[in-house]
Order: structure tokens, then C-alpha cells, then sequence
């Protein structure tokens, strides 16, 4: 009788003990299903974000908190090859404005030539996490941006000062637009 009453408290202990293990597996099952369904939702944000700034007109180099001297490149050459394309005095100039930036956290903006004659505005920012960030401007795509904004207002003043109905044929080549002096 006392036999028979260990082995039902046993057998209930071991009823319990897998209940419980079962019940553990199965929300551990639902916990990693979770994780995995979030790693990939933030790797294809990841990839959605990346493939976003790819088309940016911009490059970047940056450092982590206490990195190394060459940092990493973000859509450019490596940077000590980046200095040696800066223009005279370029690389010495900007290398300042990084290290000021990387040990005081203070911000520049600078334009540095190109060897090629090309040019480049340069950002330089501490990021939230103490990142050292270079942003780079192609310069010479914003002075071509600007030169066709004056010269499509051009083109709109002279079509405004027309004094008679102005047609143009669209891109199709079917439809035909009209323009009509502004009277002022």
C-alpha cells in the first residue's frame, strides 16, 4: 500500500515534471519562431534601407567609438586612397577637422578639391551612438543641378514673355502642349 502510494506520487511528480518540460518547449518553439520572424523582418529592412541609401548622391566614411585610423566606406574608395586624391592640402586640412571631430565631438563642413579638378563638400558629424561620420557632396553634381534649375526658370521666363500661343510635342510625340504668355 505505501509502495503503491509512492509509485501514484511518482507517477504524478513525473506527469507534472513533463507537463511542465512540454509546456517550456513549446514556448520556446514560439520564442524562437518570434526571433526568427523578426530577424528576417529586420534584415529585410536592413536591405530595403540599404538599398535605399545606395541611391544617394552621396558617400560617407565612418568610425566607431575608438576604431581604427582607416574607418569604413559607405558606397566610396577606402579613405586613405580618398586622400590621396584630395587636392594639395585637401587631406591635411580635412585629417584636422576629423581628428578635432573624433576627439571633441565638434561638427565641420568643409569643400576640398579633387586632383581631377572635381570637388567635394565634406560633413563631418558625430553620430547618436559616437560614430565619427564624413558625409560627402560630389559638388560639381550640385553645381549641374543648380545650372539646370537657372536654366529651365530661363527657358520659362522667355516662354512667359512670348506675346503669342506657344505649342510643344511631349515626349510620346502624340500629345501637343500649349503654352500662353502671362499677362503681367
Amino acid at each position: 500500500m505505501v509502495i503503491a502510494l509512492i509509485f501514484e506520487l511518482a507517477a504524478g511528480f513525473c506527469a507534472v515534471v513533463v507537463a511542465t518540460l512540454t509546456g517550456l518547449l513549446l514556448w520556446s518553439v514560439a520564442k524562437l519562431r518570434d526571433a526568427r520572424s523578426a530577424c528576417v523582418r529586420s534584415e529585410r529592412a536592413r536591405t530595403e534601407a540599404s538599398a535605399m541609401l545606395d541611391t544617394v548622391p552621396l558617400a560617407a566614411f565612418r568610425w566607431p567609438v575608438g576604431g581604427d585610423s582607416d574607418g569604413y566606406s559607405v558606397q566610396t574608395v577606402a579613405y586613405p586612397k580618398f586622400l590621396t586624391e584630395l587636392a594639395r592640402g585637401g587631406a591635411t586640412l580635412l585629417e584636422a577637422a576629423r581628428g578635432v571631430l573624433q576627439r571633441d565631438g565638434t561638427p565641420f563642413s568643409l569643400t576640398v578639391g579633387l586632383c581631377s579638378g572635381g570637388a567635394f563638400t565634406i560633413e563631418g558629424r558625430r553620430a547618436a551612438t559616437g560614430e565619427t561620420v564624413l558625409w560627402l557632396l560630389d559638388t560639381g553634381a550640385v553645381a549641374l543641378a543648380r545650372q539646370a534649375d537657372d536654366e529651365a526658370a530661363s527657358l520659362r521666363e522667355l516662354i512667359d514673355a512670348v506675346p503669342v500661343p506657344i505649342w510643344r510635342r511631349g515626349r510620346d510625340r502624340a500629345h501637343w502642349h500649349w503654352f500662353l504668355a502671362e499677362s503681367g
